[in-house]
């Protein structure tokens, strides 16, 4: 049995032969028409007629021999081309392979074919006159034009016939055969790979209807809904393949930035499409910025991939969010949700994807031997099957090679979840304890309260069965509300703690934008990130987000609304814990205290909290000289918050190591009167 590899090497090798026979063709015809311009001896004339029917044969043998899998016998058939076109086809191969072909070429039009070739100079190649050069005209409709395989020159002035056209640099080497990508793809786009143990079935729905569009001849664009890393590309690519086709994709978060490029890039995907008969597809569209100056352009050159004259026939594939906007087409739109996958679904993901074998076992943590299943360690995460490889990647990075700990794959897991957030919210580590936290016992329970709720989700939602009778709301959001320094962000951190889950604090400078829609796309990203990663979201000065909507006076109050709106949303829907801290509890908004699972309210400490602070916040490590009078401290100091307190005490050490003695009670006075300055208080 020949294999696939032997076969590809004899296909490119009958490719390259049949274009060289076609190029001699090529170069016997225009230096005919150069001789019979020139009024040559009719002898000559004679002997380049008797060559160019040698040639013709030769070039159709060369045909039949390769068969249906030339390259040029497949893209004549998909783009309907006439013999002429064929023709035409090969002669713009010469121009762009064959050196002696273009000195003729510049001999029979008087001037260097630099910029490619008119309909005028390919009339002169093949002898025509009359009507049939009318057939040359290289109009925008003009399969070979409309395809992209020719690239127009010169002024936009000019008339069909004499504007120059030149082959792209792509269509050649696929009629030699190669099969790599175009060059103006390879930064934005490509060919989706299609892994040989895919699992498909947490995307059963998305694959039924993919299954009946490619099926189908209907024009129709169908956007495959999802968070990034999901499987969206994947899921087209595999049903496609099915059918023997490929799937061509163009990342539109990695277009050009410069426009002009960008136009090349979509329009190397039609081209692409064509040369291959492959399904066009365009990932990420929402990533074009409501921002971006070059949105509407950009959304009609999609649009003209798409659905334009050069388009490819049957189904095209746009990936986004949820409710992506799409470029406006005359196409039927199908849209299609492709969720991350079941609990059991990833754990067969993670077991390929970090080489375990059916037991899929981690390494114990002491290195010996095999520890815990990786559905244990994993369970928490409900990520995406494109995050489970580059989490797995990471954890075998951090192994060395090996079968990683269940501590090395949870490294690897908060390595891919930090890169999620992308800077906009940062991971926040806490050293305190419960024993550091002073607050009174009514707060105390409240928090205790929330963080059993917590604590014990999962069991009442699944395996109690609430999530079945639970539409939304299956998250718990908490508001935090109180003056500075009263211990709302060490609470956040305790409760994270408490869990066993990372905490990660949003900033709200990168999330908050003047741009419309930006500052939405930005807490999608948050909460999508949030979700997989099994974290607690902590929005700090939350009122600058969760305001109070207004009456609508401006367009800047309705977008405003929006935002919160769609905050609203996302907070019910997130199924994880949230935390909102604020210090000015009657900015937010009231519909979001409805949906809080708990609305805690942080006081300034009365005098046996503040004598306790001062006292706890001292470390047993540190150098103390004489009595410390804390209950002074507490009673002369009543505006220091434990924050404040904090503050404090470090100053106080500080002046202390700098003065080479020990923590004294006038050092913890000076500091305690230098943060009331700096509060603005005086005594």
């Amino acid at each position: 049995m020949v294999s696939t590899t032997v076969k590809a090497h004899v296909a490119v090798a009958a490719a390259k032969a049949h274009v060289a026979v076609a190029l001699r063709r090529a170069r016997i015809e225009c230096a005919l028409a150069l001789a019979e311009q020139n009024r040559a001896p009719e002898a000559d004339i004679a002997r380049l007629r008797s060559k160019l029917q040698q040639s013709i044969v030769v070039e159709e043998e060369s045909a039949t021999l390769a068969g249906p899998s030339l390259p040029l016998t497949q893209l004549a058939a998909r783009l309907d081309l006439t013999p002429l076109a064929e023709r035409m086809l090969m002669v713009f191969l010469a121009l762009e392979l064959d050196p002696l072909f273009s000195i003729t070429v510049s001999a029979l039009a008087g001037e260097e074919p630099r910029q490619g070739m008119s309909a005028k100079v390919l009339a002169q190649i093949f002898r025509f006159s009359g009507d049939e050069a009318l057939e040359l005209a290289l109009a925008p409709e003009h399969p070979l034009v409309r395809a992209a395989l020719l690239e127009a020159g010169g002024a936009a002035t000019y008339p069909d016939s004499l504007r120059p056209y030149r082959l792209a640099p792509r269509v050649a080497t696929y009629l030699e055969g190669s099969t790599d990508i175009d060059q103006q793809l390879r930064r934005a786009g490509g060919i989706v790979e299609v892994p040989e143990d895919l699992v498909l079935d947490h995307a059963a729905a998305a694959e039924e209807l993919v299954d009946r569009v490619l099926d189908s001849s209907e024009e129709t664009i169908v956007c495959i809904e999802g968070i990034d890393g999901v499987g969206r590309r994947t899921l087209v690519a595999a049903v496609a393949a099915r059918r023997g086709r490929e799937v061509v994709f163009l990342d539109i978060g990695r277009l050009s930035a410069d426009k002009g490029k960008a136009q090349l890039e979509l329009r190397a995907l039609r081209r692409e499409c064509w040369l291959r008969g492959a399904v066009p597809l365009i990932a990420r569209v929402d990533a074009l910025s409501s921002t971006d100056p070059r949105r509407g352009e950009l959304m009609a050159e999609i649009a003209d991939a798409l659905e334009g004259d050069g388009a490819m026939p049957g189904a095209a594939f746009i990936t986004g969010y949820s409710g992506t906007e799409l470029p406006e087409t005359r196409r039927r739109v199908l849209r299609v949700r492709v969720d991350t996958p079941s609990s059991a679904t990833r754990r067969g993901i993670w077991a390929r994807a970090l080489g375990l074998g059916p037991e899929a076992r981690l390494r114990s943590d002491d290195g010996e031997g095999l520890g815990s299943d990786v559905a244990e360690t994993v369970q928490l995460y409900a990520m995406t099957p494109g995050a489970i490889g580059r989490a797995a990647a990471n954890a075998r990075l951090i192994s060395r090679g090996r079968i990683p700990t269940a501590l090395e794959l949870r490294a690897g897991v908060q390595a891919e979840i930090q890169e999620r957030f992308g800077g906009i919210a940062q991971r926040v580590d806490t050293s305190q304890r419960w024993d550091d936290l002073v607050l009174p016992q009514d707060t105390m329970d409240d928090i205790k309260s929330f963080a059993a709720r917590a604590e014990h989700a999962s069991m009442v939602y699944e395996t109690w069965g609430f999530r079945r009778k639970l539409q939304k709301g299956l998250g718990l959001a908490a508001l935090f509300s109180g003056p500075p320094g009263t211990g709302k962000t060490m609470v956040a951190g305790l409760i994270a703690q408490h869990l066993g889950l990372e905490m990660y604090m949003v900033d709200l400078s990168q999330v908050v934008s003047k741009w419309v829609g930006e500052t939405e796309k930005q807490l999608g990203k948050i909460f999508d990130a949030a979700q997989m990663g099994n974290v607690v979201l902590l929005f700090d000065e939350a009122d600058a987000l969760f305001a109070k909507r207004t009456e609508v006076k401006s367009s800047n109050d309705r977008y405003a609304n929006l935002e919160v709106n769609y905050l609203l949303t996302r907070l019910e829907s997130f199924g994880g814990v949230a935390i909102l801290t604020t210090n000015l509890d009657a900015s937010v908004d009231p519909a979001f205290k409805r949906r809080l699972a708990a609305d805690i309210r942080f006081y300034a400490p009365e005098h046996p909290e503040r004598e306790k602070l001062w006292s706890t916040i001292l470390p047993k490590e540190a150098p103390i000289e004489g009595k410390l009078d804390f209950e002074r401290l507490a009673d002369r100091y009543k505006e220091l918050a434990g924050g404040h307190i904090r503050n404090a005490v470090l100053r106080a050490a500080f002046l202390a190591a700098a003065e080479k003695r020990g923590i004294d009670q006038s050092l913890l006075e000076r500091a305690a009167t230098s943060e009331y300055r700096a509060m603005g208080k005086v005594l």
